[in-house]
Parts: C-alpha cells; structure tokens; sequence
C-alpha cells in the first residue's frame, strides 16, 4: 500500500483547480481499476467526476474522496483525503467479503469552476441513496 503516498504525492503536485482535476480523477480511477473495481468516468455529467464500485449487496460503504486544490495549491489537504479515500478503499476490498465499497470522486469542492457543489449535485441527483 506504498502507493497511497505516491497517489497523495501527484495529486498534491497537480494542484488542479476545480473541475480541471482531470489527471487527479484520472490517477484515482486507475489505481482503483488496478484493485479491481469498476469505473465510471465521467460520472453524473461531470467529466472530472467518477465512481468507483466493488463487491455486491449490503452493506454498501460510500467514501468521498476530493482532488481539487485552489489557485495556490493543496492548502485544504484535499490530496490527502483523495489517498486516505483510495487507500480504505483498496484495503475495505481486501478484507470485505460481503457487501458493495464504492468511491465517489467529487469534483470542485472549492468551489470553484462548472462543477462547484458537486457533492450537493450528486446528493440532490440520489447518488447516494443507496449506501448504507
């Protein structure tokens, strides 16, 4: 699980403003596909947005994980929190053998550019109504 550094590294050095995370979302959703689960990009018609799922029935965990930094960097953090996203959930996969994980990569919550307010987009779009 080394790569949880290198993933919080990169997307750290991107520094991608809202909804121009495109090498962000792209990187996440890879090491995801790598650990088996399946990718929808773009998601929810946002083109930096994605989900992520593995498994099957319940319980269903939904993580969040948000790659934007703003126009002078990662102040918020928000690389550690796309890693600590992505390294839960590769670790939940390993060990969960009953129920569905699924990563929800949430553009612009800066607030900051088209997607600004994703999560609130994907809440009121039902997105998360499934998860337990």
């Amino acid at each position: 699980m080394h790569d949880i550094i290198e993933v919080s590294k990169s997307i750290y050095e991107y520094a991608e403003i809202g909804s121009k995370e495109f090498k962000s979302s792209e990187l996440l959703a890879s090491k995801l596909k790598e650990r088996g689960f399946s990718i929808q990009k773009p998601f929810d018609g946002m083109s930096t947005a994605f989900k992520a799922s593995k498994g099957k029935g319940h319980p269903v965990i939904g993580l969040l994980a948000e790659y934007d930094a703003l126009p002078n960097g990662h102040s918020c953090g928000h690389n550690l929190i796309s890693a600590w996203a992505y390294g839960v959930a590769a670790s939940l996969a390993e060990k969960l053998h009953d129920g569905t994980i699924e990563v929800y990569g949430t553009p612009a919550e800066e607030g900051i550019g088209e997607y600004s307010g994703s999560k609130v987009k994907l809440a009121d779009d039902g997105v998360f109504g499934k998860t337990d």
